[in-house]
């Protein structure tokens, strides 16, 4: 109904806007938490999928 190509439940969605509001908008991980309905942010980093590797990433690039 909205010109998407392929097959898009609310779940991708709902999966791909925490993403989208991490990565690219740069939103805390609580405010993304918040929005998703989680209450734990254990769940939320397993649902937007985020790895060891980011994490190792970040330790790379910000370093005092």
């Amino acid at each position: 109904m909205v010109g998407l190509k392929g097959r898009y439940g609310t779940h991708s969605l709902r999966k791909t806007w925490g993403y989208m509001a991490r990565v690219i908008y740069h939103k805390d991980l609580p405010q993304v938490m918040e929005k998703i309905g989680h209450s734990n942010q254990e769940i939320t980093k397993r649902y937007i999928k985020i790895t060891q590797e980011e994490i190792n990433e970040l330790e790379r690039e910000v370093c005092i």
